[in-house]
């Protein structure tokens, strides 16, 4: 039922209504394969290793015209710690040890992660908006404002980032593969 209960709300979560002026705590958070993660009292820390995680939510939204409408979305990279989400101090690298699957020995994961980027399109998947997150990558967070017509019904938004991952063996053999990467697409709905 707990379960249920979170699917529920991350499903809801996808539904903003402009009716009742967009709620500001609203946040949902994935993970690069673009599956919606929790950050709970018993999560075991040690999944989120390797697993950057990016948050999106509305920070403000307001009605300029009967056409217009002004959004403030804040992007921010995040890792789970203590049971909540905490602001990645680290955004750009992550190092961490894991065991092969060829061999069973230990392996040092070297990420780097650069040319974030955020775009924003409209129900039709037209891109209005296409952005580097300069901010967010050298902090961590970023807020993105922007004006959209009101007869768009959704915003889809898409982070993405080049990662550069290395992998060391023990006798400190690199082994390097460049990829890009999608926290998946945010929708966020305003009818």
């Amino acid at each position: 039922m707990k379960h249920l209960m979170q699917l529920f709300l991350a499903l809801s979560a996808f539904l903003i209504s402009t009716q009742i002026s967009i709620a500001a705590n609203l946040q949902v958070v994935k993970t690069l394969d673009g599956r919606a993660v929790y950050c709970q009292d018993d999560r075991d820390e040690q999944m989120m290793k390797g697993n950057k995680a990016v948050s999106v939510n509305v920070a403000s939204f307001q009605n300029l015209t009967q056409d217009l409408a002004d959004i403030e979305l804040q992007i921010r990279f995040v890792k789970c710690s203590d049971a909540s989400w905490h602001l990645d101090s680290n955004p750009t690298s992550e190092t961490y040890t894991t065991i092969s699957l060829d061999d069973g020995n230990e392996v040092e994961v070297t990420t780097t992660y650069e040319q974030f980027k955020l775009i924003i399109t409209d129900d039709e998947n037209q891109v209005l908006i296409q952005k580097a997150l300069t901010g967010a990558e050298s902090s961590g967070q970023e807020l993105i404002n922007f004006q959209v017509p009101q007869s768009i019904l959704a915003l889809g938004v898409n982070v993405t980032i080049l990662a550069v991952t290395e992998f060391f063996s023990s006798d400190r053999t690199p082994s390097e593969g460049k990829h890009l990467v999608n926290f998946g697409s945010f929708r966020l709905h305003s009818k």
